[in-house]
């Protein structure tokens, strides 16, 4: 089941990304500009794949709904599928408020855009999508059905609950035909996990829809042309065009004529999954909403093994979102998969013991399990290393069903093998910066790796093996294995990378799989990449042949520290950093935040249960300057700081309400640098401000613990410890407030681990 659930997550981002070059365009202009793309068999993008690509709301959108599922059910023996209200919160929560994930065309222009705006304004879900509210053709526009094959990969089989979870997911932001699109959607990617042909998909999912409807008539009348027309989809388009095209639908770009175009490319297809996206792309409109719907339905339908090379190998295995947590915005696609099914079983069976790790058991760990799953790991780029091709494999495995292999040649003690893993992209590492991704490290420093390794036979291509008084008892192949990393480090000039290799190698032995592990020390500056390098032990001895990689996991303790002098600006904010609103940047030796009414940038694990922060800033202007731990999000957070009249505070940010939980006379001064710590461990929160050095901890005459002259120190415990009780770590002003950071210093650990080390 889950090889079928990757084969639909590649299936929507191969279609996405094969469609989105000609957004928007005309049968008659693709025409003209690429010729016949069904056709050209041996053409595959329609622009050079060399980099990852970037950020889309079709693929964006439902990665966070995923999230949300997951965090819902997370650790919670009750939790079921969140309703629409809960999902609107959700919303507020993941998506930043005034860039990224969703189009905004502005209100009653962008369906997704007019909904967030009435969920900002407090119109809860479903009011803010009805059409009461908005209208019949804003909420009629195309979302309802680009974001929902991600309630039939969660609902495998089971097509009527796909269904009635897109439904209600669609209605935060659509209603009417906007709403039968998501059933639509959803119930033929349940479907096809059961069915054997895509005509049954099609059909068995029609027999969802509300028989009046429009937009079941419109999918009807297309099955029909396709039953008595089954060869040409060039006619099947200009009868859509005629007869359901876009000078029939107002608005910017309904959902009904589109509709039409993915039921056309699903049939006229014949679940072939190259053909479909030829037929879907080549007939226009919005081509890469249309694309990656039929090519979730038919990556379901033949799995990822029926999804040709060309198509899978340029994603790398990889999709980038635009959400506000920057650790949750960049996934491989098995990723996605492993959290999909996991999430999928605990739905199908609530006496499932819940699951504390769900979204990192998936995240952190790379298995190479099924066809073309690399798992976003590839050769560095260097002349100067021996790995030559690395790809998935089924022919052995640690664990599961698969592995990576890397094919080497001209390995030696000066010319290792290595692999690696981007964990944090420059803009400049991607096809595009539309939708405003960004990005945090999901490996920090302080933290765990492991892997495990297999080398054949007794060496396989190894020559120039040890002197004969050398050899030990045990069979060794002279081969050596050890990770590293590439770490972005702030310096006077700017800033600068380093890398930095484990103090020991493990030895590999023919046959063997051999356990690679490392702690990654802590430092100062964020994890760019992660790496596994392999080598020979002596001079004369060199290597030609196979590596296989296994089972790579990565989590436990985290400590690091961060200076922002020289330190590099990256996507709208600090470079390892996200943010919801406001202006975030790095000028003049600190990261400086400002905002008319709040500003929120992030950092860290979401998944951390326990966390401190300890930041040297500066209030310049207005009242509020905050220090945050356990973000979930932009409306989900505890914090502390400098508050207006002279206040040391302990807050929640709950749903956009904003608690005071504890204060304390703190007189500070604008322009002055304080060291501001809060700590949150179990269910305390714990904070301290001071300008002078720290002595020895005192009472002073209110009660308050005092850490030393000019020092407060506040404490608050949780009375429901479950309300936030993990988060990432971030920084926060309010009500046209102006601060700078200059340097910071982190620890967060997740107290329940999946890994191993």
């Amino acid at each position: 089941m889950e090889r079928r659930i990757y084969g639909g997550w590649l299936g929507k981002a191969v279609g996405v990304a094969y469609g989105s070059p000609v957004e928007g365009w005309t049968y008659e202009q693709i025409q003209a500009a690429h010729g016949d793309l069904v056709e050209q068999r041996d053409r595959f993008y329609l622009v050079p794949m060399d980099r990852l690509f970037g950020a889309d709301d079709d693929t964006s959108h439902p990665v966070l709904m995923l999230q949300a599922v997951a965090e819902t059910l997370r650790g919670n023996p009750a939790a079921s599928m969140p309703g629409p209200r809960e999902l609107g919160q959700w919303w507020l929560n993941l998506i930043p408020e005034d860039h990224g994930v969703i189009w905004r065309g502005g209100y009653a222009v962008s369906t997704e855009h007019t909904a967030f705006l009435n969920l900002l304004a407090g119109v809860e879900a479903p009011h803010s999508g009805s059409a009461a509210l908005n209208g019949p053709v804003v909420s009629q526009q195309i979302g309802g059905q680009i974001f929902s094959d991600v309630w039939g990969l969660l609902a495998p089989g089971r097509p009527e609950l796909a269904a009635a979870w897109a439904d209600a997911a669609a209605s935060v932001s659509h209603d009417l035909d906007g709403r039968v699109g998501a059933r639509f959607l959803a119930a033929m990617v349940s479907l096809a996990f059961r069915s054997s042909t895509v005509e049954d998909v099609v059909r068995q999912a029609l027999e969802l829809l509300p028989a009046g409807a429009r937009y079941t008539q419109v999918v009807h009348d297309v099955h029909r042309f396709w039953r008595e027309h089954p060869d040409d989809w060039h006619q099947a388009r200009a009868y859509i065009a005629a007869t359901h095209g876009y000078d029939r639908y107002p608005g910017i770009c309904h959902i009904i004529p589109n509709a039409a175009v993915v039921a056309m490319a699903l049939l006229y297809g014949r679940g072939d999954f190259d053909r479909t996206l030829r037929v879907a792309n080549a007939a226009g409109w919005d081509t890469d909403c249309n694309v990656g719907n039929a090519a979730a339905v038919v990556g379901v339908l033949v799995g990822p093994e029926g999804i040709p090379r060309p198509w899978r190998e340029p994603l790398q295995d990889r999709v980038v979102g635009s959400g506000v947590l920057g650790a949750r915005n960049l996934w491989s696609i098995a990723a996605l998969a492993r959290l999909t099914a996991a999430a999928g079983k605990r739905l199908e069976d609530p006496t499932e013991p819940p699951t504390p790790d769900l979204i990192e058991a998936a995240a952190h760990r790379a298995s190479f399990d099924w066809p073309g799953s690399t798992e976003s790991m590839r050769g560095e780029r260097s002349s100067e290393q021996a790995a030559q091709t690395v790809s998935q494999t089924d022919e052995r495995a640690a664990a599961g069903a698969g592995s990576l292999k890397v094919v080497v040649k001209g390995l030696s003690l000066h010319r290792p093998a290595r692999v690696v893993l981007d964990l944090l992209p420059t803009p400049s590492d991607l096809t595009h910066t539309a939708y405003d991704p960004g990005f945090s490290p999901s490996l920090l420093p302080g933290q765990r790796v492991a892997a495990h390794m297999w080398i054949p036979g007794d060496g396989g291509g190894l020559r120039g093996s040890a002197p004969e008084g050398e050899r030990g008892p045990a069979p060794v192949s002279g081969l050596v294995a050890g990770f590293f990393v590439d770490v972005l480090e702030a310096a006077e000039s700017g800033s600068r990378r380093r890398r930095i290799h484990a103090e020991a190698f493990t030895p590999l032995e023919p046959e063997r799989w051999a356990r690679v592990a490392w702690q990654v020390p802590a430092l100062d500056g964020f994890v760019e990449r992660l790496g596994i390098e392999v080598r020979c032990t002596r001079p004369a001895q060199t290597y030609d042949g196979s590596l296989f990689l296994d089972e790579l996991t990565w989590g436990g303790p985290a400590r690091f520290g961060l200076r922002f002098r020289g330190w590099p600006a990256a996507f709208g904010a600090a470079a390892g950093w996200t943010y919801s609103k406001g202006s975030w940047r790095v000028e003049d030796g600190a990261y400086v935040g400002s905002c008319s009414d709040h500003g929120e940038s992030f950092t860290g694990s979401p998944d951390w249960t326990d966390a401190s922060v300890e930041a040297e800033i500066a209030p310049e202007h207005g009242g509020w300057h905050l220090v945050l731990v356990r973000a979930q999000g932009a409306r989900r957070w505890y914090a502390a700081g400098l508050a207006p009249d002279g206040q040391l505070v302990i807050v929640r940010q709950r749903d956009g309400l904003l608690d005071r939980l504890a204060a304390a006379p703190f007189p500070w001064e604008p322009g002055a640098w304080y060291r501001v710590t809060v700590a949150a461990r179990g269910a305390e929160i714990v904070a301290e401000a001071a300008r002078a050095a720290v002595g020895r901890p005192e009472r002073d005459t209110e009660g308050h613990e005092d850490a030393g002259p000019r020092s407060v120190r506040l404490r608050w415990r949780e009375s429901s410890p479950d309300i936030w009780n993990r988060g990432c770590v971030g920084l926060a002003v309010r009500e046209g407030s102006r601060m700078a950071c200059r340097r910071m210093r982190v620890e967060g650990e997740t107290r329940r681990r999946f890994w191993r080390a």
